[in-house]
């Protein structure tokens, strides 16, 4: 009776855990969208980051292409607006990006950020 018990406690037993990928807070400053999602196989974090650096480069690229005197201008503002994008989406969305939560009183709201330290 006891291999039973044996047996069946080993189906009951907690899975192992995941293992976790430490990502550099560097990581966030190349210029690739979803990159530290993507260092710490996060396709939430990935996805949401092409999600937001994508279609933001694009409306970077329309407000500047009145803004430009030559296609030099162009190319340059382009290219900043893509590494803001990015490294913002980056940021935002990275595996120890800071939480922020919103917190009820009595004389209405208090956000709160909470950064994980290592």
């Amino acid at each position: 009776m006891t291999w039973l018990l044996c047996a069946l406690s080993a189906f009951a037993a907690e899975p192992a855990p995941t293992p976790v990928v430490e990502v550099s807070p560097a990581a966030a400053f190349v210029p690739l969208p979803g990159f530290p999602s993507l260092l710490a196989r996060d396709l939430r974090g990935l996805g949401l980051s092409w999600a937001v650096a994508v279609p933001s480069t694009a409306a970077f690229v329309l407000v500047a292409r009145p803004v430009a005197s030559n296609p030099r201008q162009l190319i340059t503002l382009s290219f900043v607006g893509y590494a803001v994008s990015t490294i913002a989406a980056n940021q935002l969305f990275a595996p120890t990006a800071p939480v922020l939560s919103i917190v009820p009183n009595e004389g209405g709201v208090t956000a709160v950020a909470t950064i994980p330290l290592r």
